[in-house]
């Protein structure tokens, strides 16, 4: 699950992470300072591309694994522009009663 505000690494930004700490030796924590990014982030995403190279700081490979992986998650129920309300723990046939609700509310926009 991702926090509220928080953010993909681009390309450059993960080649910066991994180039600090293994050729110019930077902690994660002054690497941290240096791109404003959580250190635990830097960290994390090191260890994944140390761990996909094999568990060996070898440049060429670490840098190979860098690339966003697709997500995977449950497949959206609605399309891009679908009116649809969320609300957490209500149960589904709940949601689709309030929704047609509000929609009889709504002034009619044939006039």
């Amino acid at each position: 699950m991702r926090l509220t505000g928080s953010k993909d690494l681009d390309l450059y930004t993960r080649t910066l992470i991994i180039l600090y700490h293994l050729k110019f030796g930077l902690s994660f924590l002054e690497i941290s300072r240096k791109l404003s990014i959580n250190d635990g982030t830097a960290r994390a995403l090191y260890m994944r591309a140390f761990k996909a190279a094999g568990r060996v700081e070898d440049l060429e490979e670490m840098l190979k694994n860098l690339e966003s992986k697709p997500r995977t998650g449950r497949p959206r129920i609605t399309k891009p522009g679908d009116q649809f309300i969320y609300v957490r723990g209500l149960r589904r046939s709940t949601a689709r009663r309030i929704l047609r609700n509000s929609q009889r509310c709504l002034p009619d926009s044939r006039h």
